[in-house]
């Protein structure tokens, strides 16, 4: 046997299982790869998921409920699914399936939560349209969109957003309950409030917030984001979760608590300065044309 042979006999086979264990600790995945095709100790225990389990659980939190175990089999091929999607190496796609349930709704059929799982039809076009080209020749960009939303997508009569029911308070809050396309890892969400260009001032009728939680029942919360500030703005808004989340279970709910209300519309259509309007005049509405949670199917 050679010398080079001899030595990585040696490297490979010679440390005790804590050493390449304490060493494991401080290596990445691309790392951790590169150890287990040369440290059969270190194969022996990827059997059991040790390594790569111990990797991964530094970077994915694992919520359930108690006395619920959890159900990966591959640790190994788990933590390099979320290692391509955090490396932006995969796509990365909607993983909401269907609306489980809301808070309120304004209009059943028009306004209907189910309008916010597909970009609208007339968000696609404000989005294809917002080259500087274009922009220069609608010297005009409210009527341009108000173009778009009353002529071309109709969507002055619904199907194009969800409408909370309305609400005396401003602070008040909704939410969609959503379910999702199967076992996941969750990166972030995404969001786009709803701009009503057909109506008078063209009001955006946002959240002041957003937050999202998985529910493992109807009333358990197993995970709970950080609240994200949301711009009063018909835009794609996204924001990543602070650690990316295991969501284990397909009949688990994921809720997008919207938190807060910008705008409202008055009870009659007089219209009147907004120092003058009576607080019990305000009907405060939160409107979601698009909402989204992206990851990865696992």
């Amino acid at each position: 046997m050679t010398e080079a042979k001899k030595s990585k006999v040696i490297f490979g086979d010679a440390w005790p299982d804590e050493v390449v264990g304490y060493v494991a600790e401080y290596l990445d995945h691309n790392d951790l790869h590169a150890l287990e095709a040369t440290c059969r100790c270190f194969q022996r225990h990827t059997r059991d998921g040790g390594y790569w389990r111990q990797s991964v659980v530094k970077a994915v939190s694992f919520p359930r409920p108690p006395r619920t175990t959890c159900n990966i089999q591959d640790w190994k091929a788990f933590a390099c699914a979320n290692h391509l999607m955090v490396g932006n190496k995969t796509d990365s796609i909607s993983l909401l399936h269907d609306v489980a349930g809301y808070s309120s709704v304004d209009r059943e059929k028009e306004e209907s939560a189910d309008n916010t799982l597909h970009p609208s039809l007339c968000f696609r076009e404000m989005v294809k349209y917002k080259d500087p080209g274009v922009r220069e020749f609608a010297n005009d960009r409210s009527l341009f969109d108000y173009t778009i939303q009353r002529l071309v997508c109709g969507c002055s009569m619904g199907q194009c957003y969800w409408s909370s029911g309305p609400s005396r308070d401003p602070n008040s809050d909704e939410f969609i309950d959503y379910m999702v396309r199967g076992s996941c890892i969750l990166k972030g969400l995404q969001i786009v409030p709803y701009r009503a260009s057909w109506q008078l001032g063209q009001p955006t009728y946002a959240p002041r917030q957003v937050s999202l939680s998985i529910l493992s029942t109807a009333d358990a919360v197993v995970y709970s984001s950080p609240r994200y500030d949301i711009k009063n703005a018909m835009e794609l808004q996204c924001f990543e979760l602070p650690q990316c989340v295991f969501l284990q279970d397909l009949a688990w709910r994921v809720r997008f608590s919207l938190h807060g209300k910008h705008q409202y519309q008055l009870d009659d259509d007089e219209q009147e300065g907004d120092a003058d309007i009576p607080e019990d005049r305000r009907q405060y509405y939160c409107c979601m044309s698009f909402i989204s949670l992206n990851g990865v199917l696992h």
